[in-house]
């Protein structure tokens, strides 16, 4: 308050306190601190905040549901072969690094889940077999709401708006190509279903995500049927809606007293437990052990391994607190 000129007290302003948080601008993102004054943990660190713009994409969508439900399917590998089948037959005859990254993925849809409990959240692999190595994808979840992709170069964070709507970030990045300029800027976002014109298709963006346009029974999530009629899996834009579609349909908070986890879903229980665990140390007042390690030490990464050969061995930096294991498959 800097002046009250219609009271005569002129020591009224000075009672007057506003409640600020602070904040830092850095990778093309604005990142605040919510917390107790003076326990803020250490700022993370990801290569893309080293990156001028040309070299790293950021992008938002907006998605009408709780934001666990949106981890949830960032955390199950086996999904992608079946949901997003039309989408990676596309990565076929694509240029594209994340095409070519992903396309092996529409062959195996129950691939070897292991997951680990980390000091930062938890990684679990997905082990496909390929031509003549085993494939693993290493995705780590970082306390509370990132997801480090497996491919190495996309960071992704969902943060609550309320309990009933979250801000989807992504954020891509290249050492050495301009994938924030066109074309190639365009064309990693229109692959994905994060162009501005089929965002607002779907009621994603901030201007949209009120109107009858967003996703919901009323007007089928805007799936096309003729679409799926002519061979399409799904019969949405591209991997962003389909995704989506499956979190929102289930309801803006899902139910989940009569969910039945399976083996496939190991990085699921994985998720539950790690934001269970920062929920019942905050309610006690103890200390939220992620948030007191090097966030930005927790990769994803995918790589070949040998018949025998550990994945762990991908991310040996990783520090793994609980180990568990569980097959969705013998990796065909």
């Amino acid at each position: 308050m800097l002046e009250t000129p219609n009271v005569a007290d002129p020591k009224f302003k000075d009672r007057i306190k506003s409640r600020t948080y602070p904040v830092r601008e850095t990778g093309g993102i604005v990142w605040a601190y919510l917390g107790p004054q003076g326990e803020a943990p250490p700022f993370p660190h990801w290569p893309f905040m080293d990156l001028p713009d040309s070299n790293r994409i950021n992008v938002r969508a907006i998605v009408n549901c709780n934001y666990v439900q949106v981890i949830e399917g960032l955390v199950d590998s086996s999904h992608l072969t079946v949901l997003h089948s039309s989408a990676l037959a596309k990565t076929n005859d694509s240029d594209l690094d994340y095409a070519k990254k992903t396309t092996h993925m529409q062959f195996d849809s129950a691939p070897i889940i292991e997951a680990d409990e980390t000091d930062f959240g938890f990684h679990y692999v997905a082990i496909r077999q390929g031509e003549a190595q085993r494939i693993a994808r290493v995705t780590s979840f970082i306390t509370p709401c990132f997801i480090a992709n497996a491919n190495g170069d996309l960071l992704l964070m969902i943060v609550p708006v309320n309990d009933e709507r979250c801000n989807f970030f992504h954020v891509w990045w290249d050492d050495e190509k301009a994938v924030g300029e066109e074309p190639l800027r365009s064309q990693q976002l229109v692959f994905v279903g994060l162009d501005d014109a089929t965002l607002r298709k779907y009621g994603m963006t901030e201007d949209t995500c009120d109107t009858p346009a967003a996703m919901s029974l009323a007007n089928g999530f805007g799936q096309d049927k003729q679409s799926q009629r002519n061979g399409h899996f799904s019969g949405f834009d591209s991997i962003t809606q389909e995704d989506a579609a499956c979190s929102i349909s289930s309801g803006k908070i899902r139910d989940r007293s009569q969910e039945m986890l399976c083996s496939a879903d190991v990085a699921i229980s994985r998720l539950h437990r790690s934001l269970l665990t920062a929920a019942r140390a905050a309610r006690d007042q103890q200390e939220i052990p992620a948030l007191s390690s090097e966030l930005g030490r927790a990769i994803g990464v995918s790589g070949e391994i040998g018949p025998d050969e550990d994945w762990r061995s991908l991310v040996p930096h990783h520090r793994i607190t609980s180990s568990s294991r569980a097959r969705t498959g013998q990796g065909r």
